[in-house]
């Protein structure tokens, strides 16, 4: 014989189910079991939820600290794209007037074509890194429709 605790009748779950109370008593362990089950989920997505959130947050903070990088390796390279472009122009004037050899001139024009690969190659990861910082911040390919 079993004894229900919560309504105290002897063998509930055998058939005495007359009342509704009894009913429920005899559920009662299934029924604390799926709450118990969805309390458990629940946790669960919150814990998923803080991980995505802090993920978040690390990744805005590093997209925006590799923002600042980025700007400032871009302006140097741009000051050397500049200068390494001054540099064909004054062999090419050199050469023009007899003074200097187009040895140097081709020399200066692969050290300004190799500067400016590498001024492309910087765009590209301050682009990449803008597209990060926006997909971090909760843009992405649906907000454009």
């Amino acid at each position: 014989m079993t004894h229900c605790r919560r309504c105290s009748a002897t063998e509930c779950r055998s058939g005495h189910l007359r009342h509704r109370s009894h009913y429920r008593c005899s559920r009662g362990g299934s029924n604390l079991a799926q709450l118990r089950y969805a309390e458990a989920q629940k946790r669960g997505l919150i814990a998923t939820y803080e991980k995505t959130v802090q993920r978040a947050f690390k990744d805005v903070a590093n997209a925006l600290a590799r923002r600042t990088t980025l700007e400032e390796q871009l302006d140097a390279q741009r000051q050397y794209v500049k200068a390494e472009q001054q540099t064909v122009d004054v062999g090419l004037r050199r050469y023009q007037t007899g003074v200097g050899d187009y040895l140097t001139v081709l020399t200066a024009q692969r050290s300004l074509w190799s500067a400016q690969q590498e001024l492309l190659a910087l765009q590209l990861t301050d682009f990449t890194n803008r597209i990060t910082l926006w997909q971090s911040l909760g843009g992405g390919m649906s907000s454009l429709k």
